[in-house]
């Protein structure tokens, strides 16, 4: 009788095996158990290989000239860092070669090209970044064979192929092993006979280095930085995105609220405020507890301070004089209150309501300031208008408003035809100390209302911007 672990043993460690209840033909028990202990090997000298440099296959050069990838299944019973990737080539198997290293889903984690090949025999090349590995985890190492006649070892994986602390999987452990994929270079899934292809990688068990934060944005110190920053810092290393912490507090320790995102593609971690920033207010980033795939930690959190902008020159508005739509006159002649959300980074007051007007967007326009649950707050009938381009009234008393709070500013086009920007609140308009939400802060921005009559605008269609805005003042 064999016992065949699910994965290679633990390195240096004692087991305990034992045998018992068997019974024979007659229904005769054993009388008591057997019992036995062994101790396994240290971790192989690394770096290391699952095959050794004497390995050779059984065949040199299968009589396949087709374009192939070829992989095998893999596993390190500790920790450790693949630096390079190998492959056991014939005399016929020609061409440019390209290595790759997979997660056993198909991501692909490293890809090397191999150069200054010999005629034949194991060849290998480095990872320009080598990458870190999980214990006990079945990751994929193949190469491309542009022009076939790979070297080949029929059945060689009905058992496992163990070289501690690497193992090339037996079949039926993971899946299939000795797996390839016809074509370009691609993830291999397909399998035959349980063939070995004889790619392998380099390993080493050497401890990966700790995470570490190269790069911060905005710098260390800096000043007058724009209140609609959102902070990011760059690892040298892939790490994982739930281990990271990002805070970004003011002085007096009060936490800012966002939302925190980690690009894979840059390694770089970005923390996107709720609402803008206070202005002139010196603020305190922090990233902290990011760990890579083998489960290190940034040693000690990367610290930074920056101070945003002094408030705008007020009397303001989100959109400048310059500003102009990508559509002046919508095709579109239904009588409409069209409205966007903003908000003022210090408390102040409203003195008027402006909107950008095409030649088409004829009749009585009437600009309103609402709370965002709808409360009207203030009425304007605009009076005077030129043919076309931005409109503004003043309206008779000023409405003062909170600072960090949300409000509604629309005006009611009675023949439609108004001027528009699709997909516009995607991402918010800044214009210290004064921002037109962007879509998703609170609710969706670019917001109408059709009808014959005036209304509070809730409605909402692709984030479209229809040029309605605020004058403000930041005076008392």
């Amino acid at each position: 009788m064999t016992f065949t672990p699910a994965s290679a043993l633990a390195n240096s460690t004692s087991y305990t095996a034992t045998v018992s209840g068997a019974v024979n033909a007659t229904g005769q028990a054993m009388t008591a158990p057997r019992t036995w202990s062994f101790t396994t090997a240290a971790v192989g000298e690394c770096p290391c290989s699952v095959f050794s440099p004497s390995d050779v296959p059984a065949t040199l050069s299968d009589n396949d000239s087709a374009a192939v990838e070829l992989g095998m299944k893999f596993r390190s019973s500790v920790a450790a860092t693949v630096t390079g990737i190998r492959f056991y080539k014939g005399a016929e198997n020609t061409g440019t070669h390209t290595g790759h290293l997979w997660t056993s889903a198909g991501t692909l984690l490293a890809s090397v090209t191999f150069t200054g090949e010999t005629a034949s025999g194991w060849q290998q090349a480095n990872l320009s970044t080598p990458v870190n590995i999980s214990a006990n985890t079945t990751y994929v190492v193949s190469y491309h064979a542009p022009n076939g006649r790979y070297s080949a070892t029929s059945n060689f994986f009905t058992t496992a192929a163990n070289s501690p602390p690497l193992q090339g999987l037996a079949s039926g452990t993971d899946g299939p092993n000795g797996i390839y994929v016809y074509g370009a270079p691609a993830f291999p899934d397909s399998s035959f006979r349980d063939a070995n292809y004889w790619v392998d990688v380099v390993v080493t068990t050497a401890p990966p280095a700790a995470p570490v934060v190269t790069a911060t944005a905005p710098a260390a110190g800096a000043t007058g930085v724009a209140v609609s920053t959102a902070p990011w810092a760059t690892f040298d290393q892939a790490v994982t995105p739930a281990s990271i912490g990002f805070t970004l507090k003011t002085a007096a320790g009060a936490s800012v609220t966002g939302t925190t995102a980690y690009d894979a593609a840059t390694d770089r971690v970005t923390f996107t405020p709720a609402a803008a920033l206070a202005n002139n207010t010196t603020y305190t980033a922090t990233v902290s507890g990011a760990t890579n795939s083998s489960g290190q930690a940034m040693e000690a959190p990367r610290t930074w301070s920056f101070t945003t902008t002094a408030t705008g020159a007020c009397p303001c508005s989100v959109f400048s004089a310059s500003a102009v739509p990508a559509t002046i006159t919508e095709n579109d002649p239904r009588a409409v209150e069209l409205g966007m959300k903003f908000r003022s980074s210090v408390a102040g007051s409203v003195t008027g309501i402006r909107f950008y007007k095409g030649s088409q967007n004829t009749g009585a326009h009437t600009g309103h300031l609402w709370s965002s649950t709808g409360t009207l707050l203030a009425t304007v009938t605009f009076t005077g208008e030129t043919a076309s381009g931005w409109q503004q009234a003043t309206l008779s008393a000023p409405v003062s408003i909170s600072a960090n709070t949300t409000y509604v500013v629309s005006y009611f086009a009675p023949a439609g035809r108004y001027s528009a920007t699709a997909n516009f609140f995607n991402t918010a308009a800044n214009s210290p100390p004064l921002q037109g939400l962007a879509s998703g802060t609170d609710g969706p921005n670019g917001i109408y209302r059709y009808g014959t009559t005036s209304g509070f605008p809730t409605s909402s269609y692709r984030g479209t911007n229809y040029w309605v805005d605020v004058v403000f003042t930041t005076a008392p």
